[in-house]
């Protein structure tokens, strides 16, 4: 199941900021120190009978931010997981309520770090101690 995989690959929300609110922040990694997910639901099967309202291989990702001290701290993510009607580039006519048809997969809450490349550069350059 790739769903812890689509949970943690949403842009850092610094990322999505304009420049001129990033602080002077060059290039930067987001590592994520708490992960936790939610699993809502599994991916509902077609019958022969129905037609198939659900992509068995494409989901819809939702996320939303909140800063915590500042934009170039921490910051908190709340994603869901949903499926989704069709393939993504499918051909495919959805029916007009499609999104009523849907259902939440997974719920994924983390607490991810700015960390200035700089930072890893130093510490790369020092000795190591035994």
């Amino acid at each position: 199941m790739l769903l812890p995989l689509f949970a943690d690959v949403s842009p850092s929300a610094v990322l999505l900021l304009p420049k001129e609110y990033r602080n002077g922040l060059g290039i930067s990694w987001f590592p994520t120190m708490t992960m936790s997910i939610e699993y809502k639901f599994t991916i509902p099967k077609s019958s022969k009978r129905t037609t198939t309202i659900h992509s068995n291989c494409t989901v819809g990702v939702f996320s939303s931010t909140n800063f915590l001290h500042g934009t170039m701290g921490r910051h908190s993510l709340y994603t869901e997981l949903w499926t989704a009607p069709c393939h993504i580039g499918e051909d495919v006519r959805v029916n007009k309520g499609w999104r009523d048809d849907q259902v939440c997969l997974a719920v994924s809450m983390q607490m991810v770090l700015v960390v200035p490349m700089e930072r890893n550069l130093t510490k790369g350059k020092e000795k190591g101690k035994l």
